[in-house]
Formats: structure tokens, C-alpha cells, sequence
């Protein structure tokens, strides 16, 4: 293991307290399962959930970290699976399965019997001997495809194989074994979607180091007025501003959704339900979008800090706390959207929790 990504785990290992017995390799699995999950989450991970998440313990066979995500919301048991889908008509859902290596190369072989493992996992009858934890979550698995007519569309499938090599993109094998992998998952018709990523050292470093990062944006700000004194409030604005601007608010470097900002909203997102399928209708309508900010409430962001140089405003620290539902569909919808459709945006600057 290289010294970059060695003193990360010691970091990791402190801040979340594993004990001092934790086999190394067991401690990579939990950083490399924290790591690629935590951005994807609606809720904070802590040291309860990385363990549960890693079904790769006590003998599982190729898979190191399993998860099922429902709306942006990590799913554990067959009542939280019921509660969404009951409460919230047609869900997004996400299957994610992640195989973590130390090794210094990428192995064909190791990622062949990845393969295979995700492929007896999703199976209606498994031939592997699977140890206790990964028979949970393979009939919590089974219980969410009973449920697949409550979702608006099959789940997405998202593979991870991780090492601490270098991944060479040009790599006939690797890609040929990466496409057999989907060819061989699409053939069992489950999934909407299958995306498969081989991760190396320099990009799960980079991951890492993006999560906790204080988040800073700039975006213009000219259709604003200033509201008054408000107590514990440095300042407040409320205005309107192209919809593309919450879009680049909203998303990550990578272009994916920043869901870290959503944190201290009360509500998850909800899916395709009435509200959201009326707004997804009207960023659809050549007409209605152009009157999108007469039609929504938009969204109330919170910032710790702001920097203004005339209408330029550079937010640190940001969450937004009202308009989750709005900022999602907005996310899902964006081919539809140009800066000529605006919504309203209450800016709250304040420290005060």
C-alpha cells in the first residue's frame, strides 16, 4: 500500500474510531465503501452504516460493499424499502456493489470473479455458499425487485472495482472483461441501466479528499433585492436567477449531484409524486417553463459566508433547506432547461444553526 493512501486510512481510522484490531485490508474495504457511497447519500455515514455496508466480512465471496439507495436514501431493511415506496409513488432506486483490492495491479481474474459474484447475487436461485450477511442483503435485494412495479423505472446498477494500481483506460483485457461483466448483468433484464468503473489509487484518493470539503460557489445575482434585518442574519437577498444557475449550485465537480448540501433538509426527496411530476411537466412545456418562477417557490439557500463584488456572489459553506424536491427535479430535467427560465432564490447568509 503507497504512503499517500496509508495515511489516509490512519485519518480515517481516527475519525471514526474502528479499533486498534481492525484488520488493514477490512479497514480499506470501509474506506473505499465510505468513500464512493457518501457523495451518492441524502444522510451523513458514521461508523454503524460503513459496517453494515460491508457485506465483504466472514467469508462473502467478490463483493466488498453492497447498498441499495432509494431516492438518495441508504436502505438496510425491508420496512424502509416499504415505507419509501408506500409513501412516495415512483421512486428512484440505485444498486451498488463494490469489490475493494489492495494490490498494486489490476487483476483479470479478481475482476472476473467479481463478475460472477454480482451475477449469482442477483440470480433468483444462488449457487454460492454466501455467508449470513450477504443472504440479508440478497433477500433485501429480492425484496426491492418484488416491489420494481412501485418504482418509476427498473433500479440503475452501479459496479466498483477498486485497486491501488493504475488503471491504464487502454487496457483491451480490462475493457473486455469490464464489457462481458455487463453483457452478462443485462442478460438477467433487472436493471435499467449498468454502469461498471474501475477505480485506482489517484482517483480514490482524489474522492476522498473531496468529502467534508467546505463547498464554495460564485454565480451572478443581478434580478435581487435586499431583505431587511433579519435577527442572527448577516444579510439576506431574495430574487430570481437562471435555472442553469441552480443547476451549476446543485452539482459536483463531476457534474453529479452534490447531495452533501442537502444535509439539513428535513425532507428526502420524494420521487415522482404528484408535486414533482407536475413540475417535471412543467419544465417539459415549451411554454409553461418560461413562467417557472411564477409557478414555484424555488429554493432557500443558507450560507455560512458571502464574498460580493458587485453582482458576482461567491457562497462558502452552503446548504440548501427548502426546495429538495425542486432542486431534484430541476438536476433530473436539465436537458429541457436554458437560462432563459428563471426561478426565485431566498440567499440566507448566517453562522447561526
Amino acid at each position: 500500500m503507497d504512503r499517500i493512501t496509508k495515511s489516509y486510512l490512519s485519518e480515517f481510522k481516527l475519525k471514526y474510531a474502528f479499533n486498534d484490531s481492525i484488520k488493514e485490508e477490512t479497514l480499506f474495504e470501509h474506506l473505499v465503501n465510505y468513500t464512493l457511497l457518501e457523495r451518492k447519500i441524502d444522510e451523513s455515514l458514521d461508523d454503524d452504516l460503513i459496517e453494515k455496508i460491508n457485506i465483504g466480512k466472514n467469508g462473502t465471496i467478490g463483493i466488498d460493499g453492497f447498498a441499495i439507495l432509494i431516492n438518495g436514501h441508504l436502505i438496510f431493511n425491508k420496512d424502509d424499502i416499504n415505507l419509501i415506496l408506500d409513501n412516495n409513488k415512483k421512486s428512484f432506486a440505485e444498486v451498488v456493489f463494490i469489490q475493494s483490492k489492495t494490490s498494486a495491479n489490476f487483476d483479470n481474474k479478481e475482476i472476473g470473479l467479481f463478475g460472477n459474484a454480482v451475477n449469482d447475487f442477483i440470480s433468483e436461485t444462488q449457487n454460492y455458499n454466501w455467508s449470513q450477511n450477504a443472504i440479508e442483503s440478497i433477500e433485501l435485494f429480492n425484496h426491492l425487485i418484488s416491489r420494481v412495479s412501485d418504482l418509476f423505472e427498473n433500479p440503475t446498477c452501479n459496479l466498483f472495482f477498486v485497486c491501488l494500481g493504475k488503471i491504464n483506460n487502454e487496457d483491451e483485457n480490462l475493457n473486455a472483461t469490464k464489457t462481458k461483466i455487463i453483457l452478462d448483468i443485462s442478460g438477467q433484464q433487472i436493471f435499467e441501466s449498468i454502469t461498471f468503473s474501475y477505480i485506482d489509487h489517484s482517483i480514490l484518493q482524489n474522492d476522498y479528499k473531496k468529502i467534508g470539503k467546505n463547498i464554495t460557489k460564485s454565480f451572478e445575482f443581478s434580478l435581487k433585492t435586499l431583505m431587511p434585518n433579519i435577527d442572527n442574519v448577516k444579510e439576506a437577498y431574495i430574487g430570481v436567477v437562471p435555472v442553469t444557475t441552480i443547476i451549476d449550485l446543485i452539482k459536483d465537480d463531476d457534474g453529479n449531484l452534490e447531495t452533501t448540501i442537502f444535509y439539513d433538509n428535513v425532507r428526502d426527496f420524494q420521487g415522482e409524486n404528484k408535486i414533482n411530476v407536475e413540475i417535471k411537466n412543467t419544465l417539459k412545456d415549451e411554454k409553461l417553463k418560461y413562467a417557472f418562477s411564477v409557478l414555484n417557490n424555488g429554493v432557500t439557500i443558507v450560507s455560512e459566508k458571502l464574498v460580493t463584488s458587485r453582482n458576482t456572489f461567491n457562497i462558502s459553506n452552503y446548504q440548501i433547506i427548502n426546495g429538495l424536491q425542486t432542486s431534484h427535479m430541476l438536476f433530473k430535467n436539465k436537458e429541457f432547461l436554458d437560462s432563459d427560465i428563471y426561478v426565485p432564490i431566498k440567499l440566507i447568509v448566517t453562522q447561526d444553526e
